[in-house]
């Protein structure tokens, strides 16, 4: 068929672009680099949310750093990342998308909050003050170790999370990335 292209040749597309992403390292290396410089929070949850599900996954973080978090744990509070303040979000972030990327027979429950949040598409003009408070003002290097992990998402889980869904997290993320200093 013409301009389809078979899911080998995606999957090499998409390979041949992480490579690009990671030019310094292997993904995990360059998400806790790119993170390395977010202090733990003072305040982990946003206490403004009603006490349901996702602020109480939130709170079950309050005692951990995100070098204490493990898949199952994760796994058990995935709507977490709804419930926490902005700081919290950046900072425990890459932990969830390096656990993300760990293989197991079953989905990460918990990352599929990242891609909900990143579902606003590419115009700044939809964005949510919700969303521009956790994922505005990101450094360079965080938003190229995010974009490096939705194309390894992408590549690594074929049939997983939607190519809509993949494509708009992406569009958003570069939207992010080329506008960070002009957004408010």
């Amino acid at each position: 068929m013409k301009g389809k292209k078979s899911r080998a040749e995606s999957g090499q597309a998409g390979t041949a672009r992480r490579d690009e992403l990671m030019l310094n390292g292997d993904l995990t290396d360059q998400i806790r680099k790119a993170f390395a410089g977010r202090p733990r929070p003072h305040v982990v949850t946003d206490r403004s949310r009603p006490p349901i599900t996702d602020r109480q996954d939130a709170e079950r973080l309050e005692e951990r750093g995100r070098d204490d978090l493990d898949w199952w744990f994760l796994q058990r509070n995935a709507d977490a990342l709804y419930a926490m303040t902005p700081d919290a979000f950046r900072y425990y972030l890459p932990e969830f998308m390096v656990l993300g990327i760990a293989k197991s027979s079953v989905s990460p429950l918990f990352i599929s909050p990242v891609f909900q949040m990143l579902d606003p598409g590419p115009d700044a003009r939809f964005w949510s003050d919700s969303f521009r408070r956790h994922w505005a003002g990101m450094t360079t290097d965080e938003y190229e170790a995010v974009k490096a992990w939705v194309v390894t998402m992408a590549s690594d889980n074929p049939g997983w999370v939607d190519d809509v869904v993949l494509s708009r997290a992406f569009d958003t993320l570069i939207c992010l990335s080329e506008f960070q200093h002009e957004l408010p």
